[in-house]
């Protein structure tokens, strides 16, 4: 079975084809992650049609939408007839609905990453900032809705909204908070 973690920053898998690039975690190349720009797709060395199962944690928010819809296509062309691919996505719609609510409460566990600029001045909105552009880093904001519109425009079939799963998800519970879990199959 032909399992691929693409995106894979730290999460490197036994019995995983871990991909990511660039290296951005401390510096650091795991020896067991192939270098490849995924904005081009899923690596050369992936044959079409080989993969069994894809994922993707918290990855494709980093393309803007064309070099996402790039990726998701080279997913498919990589998976098996019947091969499923596996999402994990900031949930935009949660985020903004808890915006909109007023819910400081659900933007307590982040507040860690914010940093110490300007405190005085610090409102809701620099919570939802941060949460929807992860300073710079996101290029593209999803909710469920959009990602199985998406997945299913490009030709995934059984295209569903799934939930955190602790035997292939990341076990981190501001991770689980914060994500929404989409599945597809080819």
């Amino acid at each position: 079975m032909i399992k691929i973690n693409l995106g894979c920053g730290p999460d490197v898998r036994p019995g995983w084809i871990s991909v990511d690039f660039p290296p951005t975690h401390a510096g650091q190349v795991h020896p067991d992650v192939v270098q490849w720009d995924l904005s081009k797709g899923v690596p050369d060395s992936i044959e079409p049609e080989s993969v069994d199962l894809a994922m993707s944690s918290h990855f494709l928010e980093h393309l803007d939408d064309k070099d996402g819809r790039i990726f998701l296509i080279s997913v498919l062309n990589s998976l098996k007839k019947g091969g499923k691919l596996r999402l994990c996505l900031p949930d935009a719609f949660r985020t903004c609905k808890n915006y909109v609510e007023g819910n400081w409460d659900f933007f307590n566990p982040v507040s860690g990453f914010i940093g110490d600029h300007y405190p005085e001045t610090r409102t809701l909105i620099d919570y939802l900032t941060l949460c929807v552009y992860q300073a710079g880093e996101h290029k593209s904001v999803w909710d469920a809705k959009k990602a199985i519109r998406v997945l299913e425009n490009l030709g995934f079939s059984n295209v569903y909204e799934s939930q955190f799963d602790p035997t292939i998800d990341l076990n981190e519970p501001i991770r689980i908070m914060y994500s929404i879990y989409v599945e597809a199959v080819k």
